[in-house]
């Protein structure tokens, strides 16, 4: 996800690589615990964030996660397939499709939804992720919270939110977006309070090592 209007372009297919110190500071805060170990990326693109958060959870001495990828790119396959240690655990369509949600609903109820969902797509990505998960993790921009066409869901489903204190680089050289970044976590069981918390900083030169060139 990324929004325009700092200068940089929109990605026609929506690509934007989330850098692993976007997931690391959501992972080493104490706040958060998501809970299981089965755990789907439907906007996958290569496996960014596959890899981000089992980096993180093999250094931190976790078990590691049971992933199923899901991306609507076909060349993504197969450095999916070996994200997730299984081709059998990578699904190629669009995460909407009827085809690829009946797939999705034969399967046991994830425990966790962990993406950075498309741009354009968040609300409608969320409202399919609740329905086959137990917790639903999406890389937000704050002002998803503040629009009138979500207010009665959102008063239904108040998510925790985890606020990155450092703005993502997704186009590369540096350049960031007009606004603020941050995780926010919803329960499947609605709730109509959440918590804030202030993640981490990363320093300058991290960001600048990890993100997009």
């Amino acid at each position: 996800m990324s929004s325009t209007g700092r200068g940089t372009a929109r990605s026609p297919s929506d690509f934007y690589p989330t850098a692993p110190w976007i997931v690391h500071r959501l992972l080493e805060s104490p706040a958060f615990d998501p809970l299981g170990l089965r755990w789907l990326e439907p906007s996958s693109g290569d496996g960014a964030i596959i890899r981000a958060v089992d980096a993180w959870r093999k250094d931190a001495g976790k078990p590691s996660i049971e992933w199923t990828a899901v991306d609507i790119r076909n060349e993504c396959k197969t450095s999916l397939a070996a994200a997730t240690g299984d081709r059998k655990r990578v699904i190629i369509g669009d995460f909407l499709s009827p085809r690829v949600q009946k797939s999705l609903h034969r399967l046991p109820q994830f425990d966790v939804i962990f993406t950075n969902p498309p741009f354009l797509l968040g609300t409608v990505f969320l409202t399919a992720s609740l329905k086959i998960a137990r917790n639903v993790v999406f890389l937000m921009r704050q002002g998803f919270l503040a629009s009138e066409e979500r207010a009665d869901f959102m008063r239904q489903h108040v998510p925790d939110v985890f606020q990155l204190p450092n703005r993502p680089s997704f186009a590369g050289q540096g350049k960031t977006d007009s606004c603020e970044y941050a995780w926010m976590k919803w329960r499947a069981t609605p709730v109509t309070s959440g918590h804030l918390v202030i993640l981490n900083s990363t320093p300058r030169n991290v960001r600048a090592r990890e993100e997009v060139r």
